[in-house]
């Protein structure tokens, strides 16, 4: 039997399975290459302690990997590509230096990734994230869902999500996932000049285990507010020709609301114009085409949830403490004090301010669509 110690250990095993995995990506061969590939992962797994050690990984100023698990990267691409013909990442930019020096002057130190078959886990400066979860139900919902939003050539006028071949590999990817148990400890590089602060200590080693908890064991406190709102989509016609659908709430329509709007409105004063927010018509194609009759998000006080059709797919978990380490972390990455946020962080402020409100409530809306005419 295969068995692999220490950090050592854990860095060949690491290097196999990557190097392995590197021709298990979306597009990068058919399905029957992929699932060989898994297959030799999986065995690999099986032979070896079921929980392997973390990997540290340090970055340098040029945005590559200087040492993975204390060895050179040089090192390591070496071997992989003598095991898979394949280098790894030493000779390859993985983030931007310009990243870099934003999160030293942010004091972002370090990050912690952690693969386990409940979830992917994540800490900045040894602090949890709210991060994804799953289980072996939620990741075949997975599987189901992204079926129906494959690209079609015989549907180019409908929304996808994914392309054949990249489905083909996700499905036999995901298998895999509900086995693993991986840790990496990413390390960033210091800038001097930028602003030196006192080194963060990592996440312990047990601490993966402890926020991949079951959600139901944290989810003991009453919410402080429940709502839930049901959104109907209806067919729109006009005459006998269907233009889309338009949602309803509470039983009114936008357009029976612009009827009301209508008639409440003075004699020769300007009209209210009350907005259809009719539904993107790739989008309605797709649903109508797949049968798909209801998309449900609810809040609570353990996470976000999304369902399709009743099914939950994996979602993501949070705790008070991860929440408040959210909003400290936007903090840190977009201090108050800016005057001007980039266009692609205008939602930060608010999520700022809201994140540690987020489970003290519990908000459900669901989304039905009219039954498909297939």
């Amino acid at each position: 039997m295969l068995r692999l110690r220490g950090k050592r250990g854990g860095l060949v095993l690491a290097v196999v399975l990557v190097g392995l995995a590197s021709g298990c990506a979306p597009g990068s061969g058919n399905a029957d290459e992929v699932r060989d590939s898994l297959g030799q992962i999986e065995t690999i797994l099986d032979s070896t302690s079921k929980l392997l050690p973390s990997v540290p990984i340090e970055i340098g100023r040029d945005g590559r990997v200087e040492r993975i698990g204390g060895f050179p990267a040089k090192t390591v691409d070496d071997l992989a590509q003598r095991l898979s013909g394949n280098p790894l990442v030493g000779r390859v930019v993985v983030i931007d230096e310009a990243y870099l020096k934003w999160f030293d002057r942010a004091n972002i130190q370090h990050a912690t990734l952690a693969v386990r078959p409940g979830g992917l886990l994540v800490w900045v400066n040894g602090r949890p994230l709210p991060h994804v979860a799953w289980d072996s139900a939620s990741l075949d919902n997975l599987v189901r869902v992204l079926a129906k939003f494959q690209k079609r050539p015989e549907a180019p006028d409908q929304i996808s999500l994914v392309s054949p071949q990249a489905y083909d590999s996700i499905r036999a990817t995901l298998p895999l996932v509900k086995s693993l148990n991986l840790r990496f400890d990413v390390r960033f590089p210091d800038y001097p000049n930028l602003g030196a602060a006192k080194r963060k200590p990592v996440a312990p080693p047990g601490a993966a285990e402890v926020e991949d908890a079951p959600a139901a064991a944290r989810a003991d406190r009453r919410p402080l507010q429940t709502v839930d709102v049901e959104i109907v989509y209806h067919p729109l016609k006009v005459g006998d020709r269907e233009m889309g659908w338009v949602p309803s709430l509470f039983g009114f329509s936008t357009v029976d609301l612009q009827h009301v709007a209508d008639s409440v409105a003075r004699p020769g004063g300007e009209r209210v114009k009350v907005p259809q927010f009719r539904l993107r018509e790739d989008i309605r194609k797709r649903i109508e085409t797949e049968g798909i009759a209801s998309i449900a998000f609810e809040a609570r006080s353990d996470g976000l949830f999304v369902t399709v059709d009743g099914r939950l797919l994996p979602h993501f978990a949070w705790s008070e403490a991860s929440l408040t380490n959210l909003s400290a972390l936007l903090e840190q990455l977009y201090p108050s004090k800016l005057k001007k946020l980039p266009d692609d962080a205008r939602w930060v402020p608010v999520v700022r301010r809201t994140a540690p409100m987020y489970d003290d409530y519990d908000l459900g809306v669901i989304v039905r669509f009219p039954a498909a005419v297939r």
